[in-house]
């Protein structure tokens, strides 16, 4: 028996895809395409989808770890109580705010002045950025532990302040320094993001705008407020979103440092959810607290987004 000649029956299929005619050749790509993508479906809807609608589920029901055989279907109930218990939910979502507010326009004021000195023709400005993107490598957890160690009664922060005169003191032990002192090491540790973010938007931006300013005399400020920042707002938006999402879910590093403390002055959100779920084993009640994290969530970014597009519109119009 002859073996089948390869060029005609790609010629084949090449005349009849143009026909119309495809003989199972679309159908096959079909079902090779989804053999190929079906095991990642189900491994994003495992590890997604399902925990997502499970989480909902149990945020309906009296679900208690200490006693998982009766949950009974209680409707919103626990939505309510979270809403109208002060201190389990305002407070938590009060500090969260301060939190997110205090690192995320920190974190771009300052990694846009950094972006700002290494886009000039500097000697040494790989250098720099290589150093400046250090943080970046130290995982959360390990940034807690080390700053928790240095910011302690025997730690060298301690010891210097007390050398200066200014008295060997525990910073985390003090309720209206303890979230102060925690912004400043979550701007230590990500601001360098942000720089890179906003550093590769003015590696890119076009020069026609900025050479045509220069000839029209526009000074070094004009040029920054009314062409570079305009210019980089898509950018500026992606890096506050960035933050801001990650900032309103942090946990480890906060959980390092000072476990929600002194008293109730750095808990947020997230770790209220955790003390909630793993602490007092009501997962009932977490979930509901989980999903009104979200709604806070999208209801900050959304807001950033429509107040940042709205600017740049009427400033166009």
């Amino acid at each position: 028996m002859e073996a089948p000649d390869l060029v005609s029956l790609v010629k084949d299929s090449t005349i009849n895809s143009r026909k119309g005619k495809i003989p199972g050749l679309r159908r096959a790509t079909r079902r090779f395409l989804f053999a190929i993508v079906s095991p990642t479906i189900v491994v994003l809807g495992a590890i997604g989808i399902f925990p997502l609608i499970y989480s909902l589920y149990i945020s309906l029901h009296n679900y208690r770890l200490s006693n998982p055989t009766q949950i009974p279907f209680i409707g919103l109930v626990n939505y309510w109580d979270l809403m109208t218990k002060l201190d389990d939910f305002w407070i938590p979502l009060a500090n969260t705010f301060y939190f997110v507010a205090g690192s995320a326009s920190l974190e771009l004021i300052i990694g846009f002045l950094l972006a700002l000195a290494l886009s000039k023709n500097i000697k040494g400005k790989a250098f720099f950025r290589a150093c400046l993107v250090v943080p970046m490598a130290v995982t959360p957890a390990v940034v807690g532990l080390i700053f928790k160690f240095l910011l302690s009664d025997f730690g060298i922060i301690s010891k210097v302040t007390s050398l200066l005169g200014m008295g060997q003191q525990n910073w985390l032990a003090e309720p209206s320094m303890a979230m102060p002192v925690v912004i400043a090491i979550d701007i230590w540790a990500w601001t360098p993001l942000v720089m890179l973010i906003l550093s590769a938007g003015l590696d890119n931006l076009p020069k026609e705008p900025l050479e045509a300013a220069q000839i029209d005399g526009a000074s070094k400020v004009q040029t920054l407020l009314y062409i570079t920042i305009p210019l980089l707002k898509p950018i500026i938006l992606v890096a506050v979103l960035m933050r801001v999402m990650e900032t309103l879910k942090i946990f480890d590093m906060l959980w390092v440092l000072t476990f929600g403390g002194p008293g109730t002055s750095t808990e947020v959100l997230s770790m209220h959810i955790y003390r909630i779920g793993f602490k007092f084993l009501e997962m009932g009640r977490a979930s509901a607290l989980s999903y009104l994290l979200l709604v806070v969530t999208i209801a900050v970014t959304t807001a950033i987004t429509r107040r940042l597009i709205r600017k740049d519109s009427s400033q166009r119009s």
